[in-house]
């Protein structure tokens, strides 16, 4: 009975992909494809005059967690990049106004 169960369970996309993010190794074609996108994105977004700390400290977080090969962390950490990049992006738009 219960591996009846176990195995419904298995069969949701929601807990296949949370225990895929507990137990991942590191997979360098996923981070390339997830540092891509997030960096097309702060390209596309972030005026060349821009404050560059916050991206810059945001930057190095991503490679922090790339170093460690953790991979959820590198997610979180390129997500995070991308806030700090709209973010000033908002306040250069702001300053302009």
């Amino acid at each position: 009975m219960l591996d009846v169960r176990f195995a419904s369970l298995c069969g949701s996309p929601a807990l296949r992909d949370l225990l895929e993010r507990i137990v991942s190794a590191w997979r360098p074609d996923k981070a390339v494809e997830r540092a891509r996108t997030a960096y097309e994105y702060v390209a596309r977004i972030l005026p060349t005059d821009a404050y560059l700390e916050a991206v810059g400290a945001a930057d190095r977080v991503v490679l922090e967690a790339e170093e460690r090969q953790d991979l959820p962390a590198y997610e979180e950490a390129l997500r995070e990049l991308c806030r700090t990049a709209r973010a000033e992006a908002m306040r250069e738009k702001e300053g302009a106004a």
